[in-house]
């Protein structure tokens, strides 16, 4: 039937309809916008006042408050008030005399889908105008709006829009898909996350029975691009990232509209094709009934028996399939209620229960006993073009990029970064690791590795190598002057950017101390000269004497202050320690045990690990208890067989990836001052030897 009402008078009447929204959308995002940017601003005045800020920062937090911030909260009342109008415009399909009334209307369908999801975009769309007008105008009184803001600004709102539409559009389909109000505003939820839900599970699954997972690209890259919420995240962080210098994210932008396109004709196709009579049913199409169970139901079983097996200690493997099965038929039987609110109906469909207990079975299995082979998996080395390694301790360092200091916080970042054609002793590495995968009890040197292959694949793992392999690969690594600069950031850093030096030596921490220009820069010559011709086994080894930590910023007060370190310091560095010297900073190679009013030592048993099988699940350590040493022979044999190569500072050495080993606290100078230090069992001397055994 044609149109006789005419499209402005449809959408005023359905605009008046949901004004109570309209109010309700223009208060939320005032309070949030607005309200929230002034009590902001006021609160960073008061630091400017102070001069903990500058203006410059008091100008950032407007910005961030007004354009792209990944955490910004408009963009959940957004989501909220998105949800609202959903389940407002077109809750009258659950009912069928509404249903009757409005297809009585000499409307098409079409456009009265058309008007009413309009509409329901204007519901927010302009009370969010408004309130970014008021953001404007606040930024121009308080001084701190620039040339080129309001651009910003308005692209900020424009994407901002395009997510509510996504939001609006998931809102829509929840309630063409069911046939209740309840059961629309669970759909809604689900619709949103269920994709990065189903990523973070797998993730779950793959840390607790893969013992060489640890970087999964496709969930770093790929896992947000799973739900239509996750996209709109990953758009906002693209564009955040865009105005600070980075690249335009033109494939996330088209990603969204593509999102957009496809629920809009989505939720068209599905408002022409319901059925009148399906009002009042839980599922508007019954064909979607088994699948809903298979995509709700295997997910919640596995996650529900993960949990169930990271609350038990023992018999982890039965309380997982145990919880995995009882979950089936929990989530099975919900559904079912739910689909027929009839308590009759629950059980009665067997075959999709089986299906769902039969394939969350089937799946937990498969992490479980590793069917597809994911620990043993290593490609052979031809195959391989290049490599890169991370170790946390090792590679802690800070990073300068673009000319500013930034610290490495994504191990797939610097892993993609720092690849190095000579393959050959990471990958020697990896095949120790392989080996390690299925030791209960692996005593080696855990870290993360890249492999990328002449195909283009890219194999990130988490390998526990054998302490002597991986010293002899490092040392391999360490004649790879790429590698080292790479590893090193010092060779990076501009030499103005550090302002003061801390050392750690035998005796413990000494004060920060601040560098003339002319002296920092003969310590950074000397100090990346003599770096350059050092191995892995010299930085690990006992001509170790102590480490050096830069402070980076313009000040101890700046509020970007970082440190870079700590770095090595090894006896042969003559002119380091000779210019360290000037500002009294000192190494002895030993310790002057009349200095020491007492040692303590607790020692360590072997890890205890809970499981039946080649997985540990759970590994507690168990404490020998501690023995104090105050006998001034026991204090100077103890303190003869220390070095700076044991001190639990130096966290990157292979001698700590033993089980067994034996803390040593130092007190100096009436406790005023302490080190720590680790042994080994066959480092210990005797006097420490007797008192545990007796």
């Amino acid at each position: 039937m044609g149109s006789k009402i005419s499209w402005v008078r449809l959408l005023k009447e359905d605009i008046k309809w949901r004004s109570w929204l309209v109010a309700l959308s223009f208060l939320g995002l005032f309070l949030l916008l607005p309200v929230q940017l002034l009590l902001r601003l006021d609160a960073q005045r008061e630091l400017l006042a102070l001069e903990q800020i500058t203006e410059e920062t008091l100008r950032e937090v407007y910005i961030q408050n007004v354009s792209f911030d990944p955490q910004g909260l408009p963009i959940l009342v957004l989501c909220v008030i998105a949800f609202l109008a959903g389940l407002s415009g077109f809750y009258y399909v659950h009912s069928t005399e509404k249903l009757d009334f409005f297809h009585s209307l000499p409307v098409k369908r079409g456009r009265m889908f058309a008007i009413q999801f309009f509409s329901g975009v204007l519901t927010a769309g302009v009370p969010y105008l408004l309130s970014t007008f008021l953001c404007t105008a606040i930024g121009h009184m308080a001084g701190l709006a620039r040339a080129g803001d309001t651009g910003r600004i308005m692209e900020a709102y424009v994407v901002h829009m395009l997510y509510y539409v996504v939001f609006y559009g998931v809102a829509v389909l929840g309630v063409m898909l069911t046939g209740k109000l309840i059961v629309s505003m669970l759909a809604f939820p689900v619709l949103m996350f269920l994709g990065p839900l189903c990523t973070l599970l797998k993730t779950g699954l793959s840390r607790n029975f893969f013992t060489t997972y640890g970087i999964d690209a496709w969930s770093e890259e790929w896992g947000l691009r799973t739900s239509p919420a996750g996209i709109c995240l990953d758009v906002e962080n693209g564009m955040a990232d865009y105005f600070a210098g980075e690249g335009f994210p033109g494939f996330r932008l088209l990603l969204l509209l593509v999102v957009i396109a496809a629920l809009l004709l989505l939720d068209l196709y599905l408002y022409k094709k319901r059925k009148t009579e399906m009002a009042g049913h839980s599922i508007a199409f019954p064909l979607l009934e088994i699948p809903l169970k298979f995509l709700i139901g295997i997910p919640a079983s596995l996650g529900i028996g993960l949990f169930v097996m990271e609350l038990a200690k023992t018999q982890q493997d039965i309380w997982f399939f145990c919880g995995i099965a009882l979950c089936a038929v929990i989530v099975c039987a919900v559904l079912d209620f739910i689909y027929y609110l009839d308590i009759r109906e629950i059980f009665r469909r067997k075959m999709p229960l089986l299906g769902v207990l039969a394939g969350s079975l089937l799946l937990g299995c498969m992490f479980r006993f590793d069917w597809i082979g994911y620990d043993a998996y290593l490609p052979a080395e031809d195959q391989v073009v290049s490599a890169s390694l991370y170790q946390q301790e090792l590679n802690s360092r800070a990073l300068c990029e673009n000319g500013e200091l930034t610290w490495i916080g994504d191990q797939k970042e610097y892993l993609d970064e720092h690849l190095l054609e000579d393959a050959a002793p990471i990958y020697a590495m990896a095949q120790s690791g392989v080996e390690n995968a299925d030791s209960v009890h692996s005593e080696g040197v855990s870290v993360d590795l890249l492999l990328s292959l002449e195909d283009g694949r890219r194999v990130y793992r988490t390998y526990v190598v054998d302490a002597d392999v991986y010293t002899e690969q490092m040392d391999q690594l360490f004649d790879n002057e790429t590698y080292k600069e790479s590893l090193f950031a010092i060779y990076d850093m501009p030499e103005e950017i550090y302002f003061g030096v801390e050392s750690c030596g035998l005796y413990g921490y000494g004060s920060m101390i601040r560098m003339q220009a002319d002296l920092r820069e003969r310590l950074l010559e000397a100090y990346k000269e003599e770096l350059k011709s050092v191995s892995f086994s010299d930085i690990s080894g006992e001509d170790l004497v102590g480490m050096l930590t830069f402070y980076c910023g313009e000040s101890m007060e700046d509020r970007n202050l970082m440190l870079d370190g700590p770095y090595p310091v090894l006896k042969s560095f003559t002119r380091t320690q000779a210019i360290l010297a000037e500002i009294g900073i000192q190494f002895p190679e030993s310790i002057d045990a009349s200095q020491i009013e007492s040692i303590e030592v607790y020692g360590v048993l072997d890890s205890t690990s809970y499981g039946d099988s080649q997985d540990v699940y759970m590994i507690e350590e168990t404490y020998q208890g501690n023995k104090l040493f105050t006998a001034r022979t026991d204090i100077e044999e103890i303190a003869a067989s220390l070095d700076f190569s044991k001190s639990t500072v130096v966290d990157y050495s292979v001698r700590t990836s033993q089980n067994k080993y034996y803390s040593v606290y130092v007190s100096f100078d009436n406790f005023q001052q302490f080190s720590s230090f680790y042994l080994i069992e066959e480092e210990l001397p005797d006097c420490i030897r007797r008192a545990f055994e007796s």
